[in-house]
């Protein structure tokens, strides 16, 4: 199984389809096969993606290379992420830093960094207020 975004001409995000095994189907209806636009077949010899632009041409035109909407290839499927990576709400997307999946299992691992970050910037000031007492000019 393969995922792609849809993205529309101006930007927004549409959605994200799950493709393969016949089928290309939007993700997050409630029953793709029973809503218009979200669940495509291929035919014999067809690819999903060509049944998606057979099916739903006025999003993907199969001669336009500009067509309205464009689908991007995802290397992660949904559920899947990049460990301590923040990942935006999708009805809040311009929202940081986002949630993180994995904080319960990271947690003793932040905390130890979060730590290590302030004995850092404690050092980093004591050099600077050493530099400063005999060359004021650098610091």
């Amino acid at each position: 199984m393969e995922y792609f975004v849809q993205v529309a001409g101006d930007g927004s995000t549409r959605g994200t389809w799950a493709v393969g095994y016949g089928s290309a189907q939007r993700l997050g209806v409630a029953d793709p096969e029973k809503t218009r636009n979200a669940y495509v077949e291929a035919q014999p010899g067809e690819s999903e993606l060509d049944a998606l632009r057979r099916v739903i041409p006025t999003w993907f035109p199969p001669s336009n290379p500009f067509s309205p909407d464009r689908l991007y290839k995802v290397t992660r499927a949904p559920g899947e992420y990049y460990p301590r990576m923040a990942r935006p709400n999708a009805e809040h997307l311009n929202d940081s830093p986002g949630i993180y999946p994995g904080d319960n299992a990271a947690a003793n691992e932040m905390a130890i960094a979060h730590d290590q970050i302030i004995v850092l910037a404690d050092r980093l000031a004591d050099i600077c207020r050493t530099i400063t007492v005999t060359r004021p000019e650098i610091c």
